[in-house]
């Protein structure tokens, strides 16, 4: 969506069957940010230095309307983060709202269906989903595998305002601390 108080919220847009190669320079393979009954399907991302799909939303004294990112679907979306040492610090799903985290907006109600990703899992790697500020979406078969060392958490959910009734159907997160989720520090 585009930035500016009288603008709309984009809505029924599609991406689908697309290979994103970042080649360790683009930060993020899909930035998807304050849009609403989209079709993200069948996409393979490959080496993103930032995320393989980033949600967030503008904030909300920037559209017309509420900027959430809502009712959208992503299936089939792998996310490859493990070939070069660039690309290690990248989640592969980010989950978000704009800054500062926990505003009025955030990435909800949206169902994510086979989605695969392929992380390095060691010291300064990233999270095979980051959920840093959403609620009420929905994960099925989800799956996180590892190509390095296991110390870094396969699902982080952070406790933000709006983090809260996300709902995981056979899940598949590898190798020690696979999820952590944290409260909001008080």
């Amino acid at each position: 969506s585009v930035s500016g108080a009288g603008n709309s919220r984009q809505m029924g847009s599609s991406v689908v069957d697309i290979k994103i190669d970042c080649r360790s320079i683009a930060g993020i393979g899909l930035f998807v940010n304050s849009v609403r009954n989209c079709n993200f399907s069948r996409l393979y991302i490959m080496s993103p230095t930032i995320a393989g799909v980033k949600t967030t939303t503008l904030g909300n004294a920037n559209l017309a309307e509420s900027s959430d990112t809502q009712r959208c679907v992503f299936d089939r979306i792998s996310v490859r983060a493990i070939d070069d040492a660039a690309t290690r610090p990248a989640h592969g799903l980010w989950l978000t709202s704009h800054s500062p985290v926990g505003s009025n907006s955030n990435t909800s109600l949206n169902i994510f269906t086979q989605c695969d990703m392929q992380m390095w899992g060691g010291a300064g790697s990233g999270y095979g989903l980051f959920l840093e500020d959403g609620d009420n979406n929905t994960f099925i078969n989800l799956r996180v595998s590892r190509a390095g060392g296991t110390t870094v958490e396969a699902v982080r959910m952070v406790g933000n305002t709006n983090c809260d009734a996300n709902h995981f159907w056979n899940l598949s997160a590898g190798g020690a601390n696979s999820v952590t989720i944290k409260g909001t520090p008080s």
